[in-house]
């Protein structure tokens, strides 16, 4: 039996930048904070959190955006491409945009989170828990 965690892989859209991670993630949700908007261009950023010990960058160098007083961006600076994000609150994880995986359809999303936020236009009917802020940080999935 394989006693090993799964790698999963992931970079950005012009393959300048590359990375790994390893084993199953802390949860993952669909956020829909105004900076996540923002910075995704989209109605609202799908990430999974994993240990960030269990994270690597394998290829390029990524540029890193102070978001927010607790967050901060790691994205592809040569295509833009969103990959990471780091939150002081939660210092043992990195959350990866899903969107950035190799095989993103492994990682469904168990929750939305800052739905206080969310456009009015986005109609939630997909069962998923709906957390007006930040989840409790003792959701796992």
């Amino acid at each position: 039996m394989n006693t090993q965690p799964k790698e999963h892989t992931g970079g950005c859209f012009c393959g300048q930048i590359r990375y790994r991670v390893l084993g199953e993630p802390l949860w993952v949700g669909n956020c829909h904070c105004t900076n996540c908007r923002r910075f995704s261009g989209a109605a609202f950023s799908s990430e999974a959190f994993f240990e960030k010990s269990s994270f690597a960058w394998l290829q390029g160098e990524v540029t890193k955006f102070d978001s927010s007083d607790c967050g901060k961006r790691e994205f592809c600076s040569r295509c833009g491409s969103q990959l990471a994000y780091e939150d002081e609150r939660l210092p043992d994880y990195i959350g990866v945009n899903i969107g950035s995986l190799d095989e993103p359809d492994e990682f469904p999303p168990q929750f939305h989170i800052w739905t206080s936020s969310k456009l009015p236009w986005i109609q939630l009917n997909d069962g998923l828990t709906e957390y007006p802020q930040n989840p409790p940080m003792e959701v796992e999935g």
